[in-house]
């Protein structure tokens, strides 16, 4: 059936609630039946299902399930986001099949065909998350995603230069400059600077917490930062006043808003030069580089070993000195 509810997209195709609450299977030739009672459990309704037309539901319906599990909401914000992303693709290829009728090697084969190796490997990480929550369920047995190993995934060892970032600087809209400018001076990403409220606005800094980790840290005020602020509110200022929106956002688009990912990765995009072969995000791998003093402590990484995957550029090592015994 189309245009169900958000809340029962979990329900399986051809199944929807009467008026009364009740679960109801419209065949595909043939009157309407109640399959399930209003106080029904998904599974107990799933269960039902199966049992009159002889399948579990699609992996969609899995999907929307498993988005209104306590596993979903215990997510980070980042990660709910890149899992939304990767279901796009999943769905195409999974989607309509039953979860427990993937194998192994369509997975194998999915990746394969994918020429984004790194999304790759996310999108197989979700469909393993997905199915192993059907297991507790008793949609499937076991999990195919278990024995398909992912691609090597080469660290990124791009270094942009102070020359590459003032030639991006300059192409750039005024409201990127800012996005560019608090990014590499916070040393953040730019999904944690694009949600920066007034309220993160403080006497002693700008408070910035990774949406991927949760992590809180107040930037301290220094002459840089406090310009690269005070600029966003002069934007902020005249783009509310011109609109006649308000907005808790620092960062606001035109009509109000704060800018979304896709809107800012789009923005980004326009606003490359040419043959430019470096990211929004290698930003905080330069700020991480450049930093000089604990750069674990100025990232946020709980791990050192997280901390340099950032960090592209070459430890300062002393040599021996001593003149050798002859």
């Amino acid at each position: 059936m189309s245009g169900k509810k958000t809340k029962d997209k979990w329900l399986p195709p051809r199944v929807s609630r009467n008026t009364n609450g009740a679960y109801r299977l419209r065949p595909e030739h043939g009157k309407a039946i109640t399959i399930a009672p209003p106080d029904a459990s998904r599974i107990e309704v799933l269960d039902a299902y199966e049992q009159i037309v002889g399948e579990a539901g699609t992996l969609i319906n899995l999907w929307e399930m498993y988005k209104q599990s306590e596993r979903w909401l215990d997510l980070k914000p980042k990660t709910k986001e890149d899992y939304l992303g990767a279901w796009g693709q999943l769905n195409k290829a999974f989607g309509k099949l039953i979860p427990r009728d993937i194998r192994s090697f369509h997975v194998r084969k999915y990746m394969d065909l994918r020429t984004a190796r790194t999304r790759a490997n996310r999108e197989r990480i979700l469909l393993k998350n997905i199915l192993r929550y059907g297991i507790e369920y008793n949609w499937l047995e076991t999990n195919p995603c278990d024995v398909v190993k992912p691609f090597k995934e080469t660290p990124r060892d791009r270094y942009v230069t102070d020359e590459e970032y003032q030639r991006q600087y300059e192409r750039v809209s005024e409201v990127l400059q800012v996005f560019m400018e608090l990014c590499y001076i916070c040393g953040a990403r730019g999904q944690d600077i694009r949600i920066l409220k007034l309220s993160d606005i403080q006497e002693e800094g700008v408070l910035v917490v990774q949406q991927k980790t949760g992590k809180q840290q107040l930037k301290m005020w220094n002459p840089r930062l406090r310009a690269a602020v005070d600029r966003a509110l002069e934007i902020r200022k005249a783009r509310l006043e011109k609109c006649g929106h308000e907005s808790m956002f620092l960062i606001v688009t035109k009509t109000g808003g704060p800018y979304s990912s896709d809107g800012l990765k789009a923005n980004w995009q326009k606003s490359k030069y040419e043959g430019m072969d470096w990211t929004f995000h290698d930003l905080k791998a330069k700020a991480i580089s450049d930093f000089v003093g604990d750069k674990q402590e100025f990232s946020g990484h709980k791990s050192r070993l997280q901390m340099e995957k950032y960090n592209r550029t070459a430890d300062n090592v002393r040599v021996i000195d001593f003149t050798p015994v002859k």
